[in-house]
């Protein structure tokens, strides 16, 4: 048609300059291919790889060119880790051998406790709770601690009929006094403290039960040093040593003052008299107080 239309002669050129452009760039791809070894396995391999390199990027929240530092910073903590995963282990290990010795200790304290319980229910018999029982509660500890699983708590009642209540509970200063020395006396030989102090021990009792009382205070005493307050001749005559106790002014209008003083073998004859006969102190009563002594 350009023969017959000058206007088509410059499209025509146009034409055939984009046909030789075309010609030489196919000749090119295909020498290209020739030495070309397309492995579509392999274009399948890395094409997963990338995919895979994008996912990473979208997991750990980072760009693509970042993935190599945050795999540095992931390996460091993993290092430390390691580290880690050591001690978790010995923490378990530990914590194994915890439950095996504490399982093993909660055995033999419940076996304790009922053998505890027997010997101070017995001895308080004698003490002016006919009656009266102990027991030691053995529960489950609301967490494991240095002593164990358990949590281990004294039970009393002073007498029959009356229900068995916290030791911490018990009303009666002379009861808790009484029952202490029980306790003192059924675990002296496993006791761990070197002093006990007894206040009020003597408290509504009288007669043989306070000897009772006072001859429990000397079997403590020869195992460990024993403390007792006591109104009671009976109880004061069983002691190793006797301190007298003394309250008064230095002079009308001043506070009293406390004075604590030992006696000697006659001072505590004339003492124990005193606290037999009351402030006229007869020869029977030194020589009965002798004999108690």
């Amino acid at each position: 048609v350009s023969d017959v239309d000058a206007k088509l002669e410059k499209i025509y050129t146009q034409l055939n300059d984009a046909r030789e452009i075309i010609d030489s760039a196919s000749d090119d791809v295909e020498h290209y291919l020739d030495r070309t070894d397309f492995d579509e396995a392999r274009f399948e391999e890395l094409d997963q790889r990338i995919n895979l390199y994008l996912e990473l990027a979208r997991k750990y929240h980072v760009e693509p060119d970042e993935l190599y530092a945050e795999m540095q910073k992931v390996t460091e903590k993993a290092v430390e880790m390691e580290g880690l995963t050591a001690l978790f282990n010995k923490a378990h290990e530990a914590k194994t051998q915890y439950d095996k010795l504490a399982s093993e200790l909660s055995k033999e304290r419940k076996k304790g406790a009922l053998k505890m319980q027997k010997s101070i229910t017995d001895v308080m018999q004698t003490l002016a709770m006919a009656g009266g029982s102990f027991e030691v509660a053995v529960t489950e500890a609301e967490a494991p601690s240095s002593v164990g699983i358990d949590h281990c708590e004294f039970l009393v009642a002073g007498h029959a009929g009356v229900p068995r209540r916290s030791l911490s509970k018990v009303a009666s200063g002379g009861e808790l006094a009484r029952i202490s020395l029980a306790i003192a006396v059924t675990d002296t030989m496993t006791a761990t403290v070197d002093t006990l102090i007894f206040d009020e021990v003597d408290s509504g009792i009288g007669g043989a039960v306070a000897e009772t009382v006072g001859r429990l205070l000397a079997q403590l005493g020869e195992h460990q040093q024993a403390l007792c307050v006591t109104h009671l001749p009976q109880v004061a005559s069983c002691a190793s040593h006797h301190f007298k106790i003394e309250k008064k002014a230095a002079a009308e209008g001043e506070a009293p003052i406390s004075n604590v003083y030992p006696l000697s073998e006659d001072q505590r004859v004339r003492e124990i008299a005193r606290m037999l006969g009351g402030l006229t102190i007869t020869q029977k009563t030194l020589d009965h107080a002798r004999e108690m002594l």
